[in-house]
């Protein structure tokens, strides 16, 4: 009768039984086994605002970061009122425990003694004195009503006309820009806004007359000067670069303008050559590029 495996090994210690059932794998020195690195970073489903949403560890983290500041700050926040309003409690029921309280300072005995006092000599005075420090009081707490009042109604009025002139210039700078012809941008705005502020602190009567008209011209001025000085200092390519294709082609349909419209100014009458009715010859391109390059 064949003995089952069981029967077979039952006298054998487990130990052996694994190094003869299973036999020690020795790997090869020169095989290189590659290591499995798993780049795919690990992505959690959670759910936000009822809603199913998927958050890799790093923003896990972060979140978990927030969350425990902000958890921390409600915590101080829910201590600090739940310390006042036991406090408040405390007062209301126990006043004297609360003011005796050595973190405070209080002298109470004395404060109590001072109370009663005033309170003694209050009752020791006439009806008519009473009458007269009752009045006092009203008519201080009547005048200190009427000045909180007062400053209230300043101030309203002083964000009314603050608008009010905020409106008036602009809409004053913007009708002389327009009118004079400069662009109404920001920084020309700005220019504008800031020689009238100038005007307008200014000591001389003269300067406080200034008007949005009169500081067109300055700006004006400043323009003209700020361009002088960078077109001056520039070469032909840097300047048609500064200016663009754009604009350097308006310049030059001016110029064909003028030039097609016969400006006298500008040009010479040409004498016809005596003895001789040949026609006058006329201008080449680099002439042509030549005068209009002269405007």
């Amino acid at each position: 009768m064949a003995l089952t495996d069981e029967e077979l090994w039952a006298d054998t210690p487990p130990e052996e039984i694994v190094d003869e059932v299973v036999p020690e794998i020795v790997p090869d020195e020169d095989e290189v086994i590659p290591e499995i690195v798993d780049d795919t970073p690990a992505v959690y489903s959670m759910k936000v605002d009822g809603k199913d949403v998927e958050v890799s560890l790093d923003e896990l983290k972060a979140g978990y970061g927030k969350a425990s500041a902000a958890d921390a700050k409600f915590r101080d926040a829910a201590f600090a009122r739940k310390q006042a309003e036991e406090f408040i409690t405390q007062l209301k029921t126990d006043p004297w425990k609360v003011l005796n309280d050595p973190s405070l300072g209080l002298d109470t005995q004395n404060m109590a003694r001072e109370y009663l006092q005033k309170q003694l000599d209050f009752e020791q005075l006439s009806d008519e004195q009473k009458e007269l420090i009752d009045a006092r009081q009203k008519l201080a707490d009547y005048e200190d009503f009427k000045r909180q009042q007062e400053e209230q109604q300043h101030n309203n009025k002083m964000a009314e006309l603050e608008a009010q002139y905020h409106q008036q210039f602009t809409t004053e700078i913007h009708g002389a820009l327009e009118a004079d012809g400069l662009p109404v941008t920001e920084a020309t705005v700005r220019r504008m806004a800031n020689y009238m502020s100038e005007a307008m602190n200014s000591d001389d009567p003269a300067v406080q007359a200034l008007t949005a008209k009169d500081v067109t011209e300055l700006v004006r001025e400043d323009y003209m000067l700020d361009f002088k000085q960078l077109l001056g200092a520039s070469d032909a390519e840097t300047i048609q670069a500064i200016l663009g294709d754009d604009v350097a082609l308006q310049l030059r349909k001016a110029d064909v303008a003028k030039l097609t419209a016969g400006d006298t100014k500008t040009t010479k009458p040409v004498k016809a050559a005596s003895g001789n009715n040949k026609k006058s010859t006329k201008m080449t391109q680099d002439e042509f590029d030549s005068y209009l390059d002269s405007f």
